[in-house]
């Protein structure tokens, strides 16, 4: 008697998901294999078994892509390591909302949006006691902690009206940042073609953290604690290729930061500009680049056939 096994989410060609109790060893009308477009392509290997599978179109499992179409392939690139905060995730809807789940039932009033840019505005100076030496290099947690010390009493809060375990808890607040709704999507779409890593300036724990909370899967988690520094330091972002075992011109650096993107093209890394025209705010963000870079991503982000190579 046949066994059943778990079920399996079909994805087919139209985008509609459909879940299929396969039948280990038969091909039926639920097998990918019987797909119209793709009968006779894969020969006799279904959802389950189709690891073997040989068919361009379809990842090592024998799953098709989303559109079951290959993702546009960027000419010499291996590999595409991406920016975090602003970039991926919306850091300032999170941690506006997270600012007023963990202050406000202590008495304390604010414009929580305004309270996430005071609180991100003490970033980029954190760093730069790190980058200057002037600091030893740590943990971005510690930073952040830092930074949300100083932005209580420069917004005339006193630390004694925010217990220290509630400070912690809210310091973590950047662990748990949501995605930009396209990032997910795009992020399995673009795996099937290449190796894809963080590269932030948020370290090892973190990245992790924020990939389970998101439901990510990456290659590797590269950035800043492997290199010791922050980015825009050199060593970040050469780090990012050795460890990788590649060139400089076989990763592209993806970002929503003309800055980033100036500094890995100066190390050799290809160069993939992502607009996010909201990020601080609506129409605060960057939606075009400052400079040339080789990739433009298209506005509805990392989901769907939106790339295109960017014009000399």
């Amino acid at each position: 008697m046949a066994q059943f096994t778990e079920p399996i989410v079909i994805v087919r060609a139209e985008r509609r998901l459909s879940v299929a109790h396969q039948v280990e060893g038969s091909h039926d009308a639920n097998c990918l294999c019987s797909h119209p477009s793709q009968a006779g392509a894969c020969g006799s290997q279904c959802a389950r078994c189709a690891r073997f599978c040989g068919h361009k179109g379809h990842n090592r499992r024998g799953l098709p892509f989303p559109t079951h179409q290959e993702p546009k392939l960027i000419s010499g690139v291996k590999a595409l390591i991406f920016d975090v905060f602003g970039t991926l995730v919306d850091w300032r809807g999170s941690i506006a909302r997270e600012s007023q789940q963990h202050l406000q039932p202590l008495g304390i009033q604010a414009d929580w949006l305004a309270f996430a840019d005071a609180w991100r505005g003490e970033y980029q100076g954190a760093m730069q006691e790190v980058r200057s030496g002037r600091m030893p290099f740590c943990k971005l947690d510690v930073l952040h902690r830092r930074n949300l010390d100083l932005t209580l009493q420069r917004l005339g809060f006193t630390l004694k009206q925010v217990p220290e375990q509630t400070r912690r808890q809210l310091n973590n607040a950047w662990h748990r940042l949501d995605a930009w709704s396209d990032v997910g999507p795009g992020l399995t779409e673009l795996r099937n073609a290449y190796r894809l890593a963080p590269c932030s300036n948020g370290h090892i724990g973190l990245m992790v953290d924020l990939a389970r909370h998101n439901r990510w899967h990456w290659d590797a988690i590269l950035g800043a604690e492997v290199a010791g520094d922050y980015k825009p330091k050199p060593i970040v972002y050469r780090r990012a290729c050795e460890l990788l075992d590649l060139q400089p011109q076989e990763v592209m650096m993806v970002a929503a930061h003309s800055d980033d993107l100036a500094a890995a093209a100066k190390c050799g890394l290809r160069t993939g500009f992502l607009p996010r025209p909201d990020e601080h705010g609506p129409g605060r963000g960057e939606a075009a680049p400052a400079q040339a870079v080789d990739f433009l991503f298209g506005l509805s982000g990392l989901s769907g056939q939106t790339e295109r190579p960017a014009q000399p």
